[in-house]
């Protein structure tokens, strides 16, 4: 716990004074205070998980009275995961930064610090009030560092639609949390788990708890401000708060598991459905998309929905007694949540230094990019194979353990829940397949082909700063890819905290052995393929070398960067097949004439949550306020009434109560 505190001190510190440092040295300075934060923050929560739990005790002032940090396995799990991910985001965000040399940054850079420190609050402290004020913090800095960009009314609007979400959210909890402490009688988390005897208040609770947490996490319906939030806020933040900040509401929902410890099989199967909707319509979106930010932030819900699909399956396996389910389901989700924060990040961090160099998002103003950004190209491209869920990468660990969870865990689930798993498991790999389909558009459209605007001739690849970022996270990716047994004894260790049927240890070791082998398998891969490669270009090498020529375009000899697939085309088969679900909509200018001078067709797919759902509960506020519009009417002698006859009310009711 020492190295812990000592962390969040180092972050508080860097927060404060880094406004004191001169302009020159102020985003170096920052970054080696904060990574340094970050690298205690870390050692302490990575102790923890090795050696069990800390807490320490604080009494603070009214309404306080008393705050506990404890760091158990769960706490330290995710507070790994925030230290991890903040330091690449730290580095990648002073070389991005430096993009900006008018700015003094002062302030950006506090909210920043301190945005790290509310995240780690958040997973360490055990009492209502302090968990919600770390809780709004987070929100709170978030919000600043979105607004980073204050000119854009893009990111106006995206700042307001999250500042009410996030309000939304907080009252859910909030709402949920009153409800235990009538029961309880206190704020402590501790004490919640004694009023649990009633399943019928108990689920009650969880749900409205759940929907709280989901709107931070992202789950489909909850998810309205997070496609908007992501694109508008600058890369490096754009990178933390899909990596690490949603996670926040993944770990509000395994806290209160936790505390409950049997949840009821309705609520499990509806935790269950949501991560399926979220996982399948979230890769859906993400492939309609022509904004590449855009498109990684509903793939962002997608792999929100691959967690709690795991977090769904154990919920039941505890339901039934399922250890299988149980286990391995809870740590497949926990691992993929761990290489989300890093694949996503990277991704993220790419697309800023694509829009650094380009200035635009529009993945059809883009193509033929690898040849001038190879490092940027080789970056995303790992990003993008990791999120597909292809081997030797980290992303395909997590979903290969959800599979074995499923597999190992049907025999043993009787009638519909065994059906429920199957049917599960078709999710998963119908996702699967929809992602790999996404990125191959994203790197193809983007990377390859030719230059479809004069903004692609002139990008370069960004400073070390920003490359040494992402190669971090890249580094992470091949690690955990190759050798993810340490980080499965990691989540096997808070999984255990489950209500599980028996010795965690002893059931997990017959998956070590498997992913030891799988481990093997790829790393043999790699090696065949390295030497395939060297053979191949001595080969070349012999031969004189490759003489460069132009590609047979089926006639055309002067073929243009329109005859390529665009980012609608590439998936127009699939689009035709569910536009409908997606409210995709198109526009087409018709060719006119005999000697037509231009045609053009677009797509753009309309969220139906929002259409359907925030759009007319917005137009219901904005008329219902409307309708008190004559309140304010500028009137000085109106607005003088209004404070008379206040104080006239006031009198009144202080002279009943005498």
């Amino acid at each position: 716990m020492t190295f812990f505190l000592a962390g969040i001190a180092t972050l508080l510190a860097a927060a404060v004074l880094q406004a004191a440092v001169p302009r020159p040295l102020r985003l170096a300075f920052f970054a080696f205070v904060t990574v340094a934060g970050l690298i205690a923050a870390g050692t302490g929560a990575l102790m923890t998980l090795l050696n069990g739990t800390e807490s320490i005790l604080f009494t603070l002032p009214f309404p306080f009275e008393r705050a506990t940090l404890e760091l158990d396995p769960l706490s330290a799990f995710f507070a790994l995961t925030i230290s991890l991910g903040g330091i690449a985001g730290t580095i990648y965000g002073v070389g991005y930064l430096g993009g900006y040399p008018e700015r003094s940054l002062r302030g950006h850079l506090f909210a920043f610090a301190l945005f790290l420190v509310s995240m780690l609050l958040v997973v360490t402290t055990r009492a209502v009030l302090s968990f919600l004020f770390a809780w709004e913090l987070m929100s709170l800095w978030s919000l600043v560092l979105l607004f980073f960009d204050r000119s854009n009314d893009e990111v106006r609007d995206a700042t307001i639609n999250y500042f009410v979400a996030m309000h939304v959210a907080f009252a859910l909890i909030l709402t949920g949390f009153l409800l235990f402490m009538t029961r309880s009688g206190s704020g402590d988390f501790a004490s919640f788990s004694a009023v649990m005897s009633d399943p019928s208040f108990t689920e009650t609770a969880l749900l409205i708890l759940f929907a709280g947490f989901a709107i931070k996490a992202g789950f489909i319906p909850f998810h309205s401000w997070l496609p908007k939030a992501h694109p508008a806020a600058p890369s490096h933040v754009s990178g933390l708060m899909s990596g690490i900040m949603i996670k926040t509401g993944i770990y509000g929902i395994l806290r209160f598991t936790l505390i409950v410890g049997v949840p009821t099989t309705r609520f499990a199967i509806i935790v269950l459905v949501v991560a399926i909707v979220s996982s399948v319509v979230g890769v859906l979106y993400a492939l309609a998309q022509h904004d590449l930010k855009r498109l990684l932030a509903y793939s962002s819900i997608e792999n929100i929905g691959i967690v709690g699909i795991g977090i769904g399956l154990s919920m039941i396996g505890m339901r039934i007694g399922n250890g299988p389910l149980i286990l391995l389901g809870m740590t497949g989700a926990l691992i993929h949540l761990v290489n989300h924060s890093l694949f996503k990040g990277l991704l993220f961090y790419g697309a800023g230094a694509l829009y650094r160099a380009t200035h635009t998002r529009d993945i059809d103003k883009l193509g033929g990019i690898i040849g001038r950004m190879p490092k940027t190209a080789l970056l995303f491209i790992i990003g993008s194979v990791a999120i597909a869920g292809l081997p030797p990468l980290n992303g395909f660990i997590g979903e290969f353990v959800l599979y074995l969870s499923m597999l190992s865990g049907a025999p043993h689930a009787s009638g519909s829940y065994g059906g429920l798993v199957v049917l599960t498991a078709g999710a998963l790999a119908l996702t699967g397949i929809l992602a790999l389909y996404c990125f191959t558009k994203a790197c193809g459209i983007v990377f390859l082909g030719s230059p479809r605007s004069n903004a692609v001739e002139t990008a370069r690849d960004p400073g070390g700063a920003m490359i040494a970022g992402m190669t971090i996270l890249a580094f992470a990716v091949f690690v955990i890819g190759l050798y993810p047994a340490p980080l499965f004894a990691l989540a096997v260790t808070v999984a255990a905290g489950y209500p599980y049927p028996g010795d965690a240890a002893a059931a997990a070791m017959p998956v070590v052995a498997t992913l030891g082998s799988v481990s093997r398998v790829l790393l043999l891969f790699i090696l065949l393929f390295a030497f395939l490669y060297y053979i191949r270009n001595r080969l070349i090498a012999g031969g004189g070398g490759i003489a460069p020529a132009a590609t047979w375009g089926c006639g055309y000899r002067h073929g243009t960067a329109r005859m390529q697939y665009t980012a609608s085309s590439y998936v127009s088969p699939l689009m035709t097949l569910s536009g409908r679900l997606l409210g995709l909509g198109t526009d087409l200018e018709r060719p006119q004439g005999l000697f037509p001078a231009r045609t053009a067709f677009r797509s753009h797919p309309h969220d139906l949550v929002d259409d359907y759902l925030i759009a007319p509960g917005a137009k219901l506020i904005r008329y219902l306020f409307s309708l008190l519009r004559w309140v304010q009417s500028g009137d000085m002698a109106q607005y003088i009434l209004y404070g008379v006859l206040f104080l006239a009310a006031a009198l009144v009711w202080i002279m009943g109560g005498n």
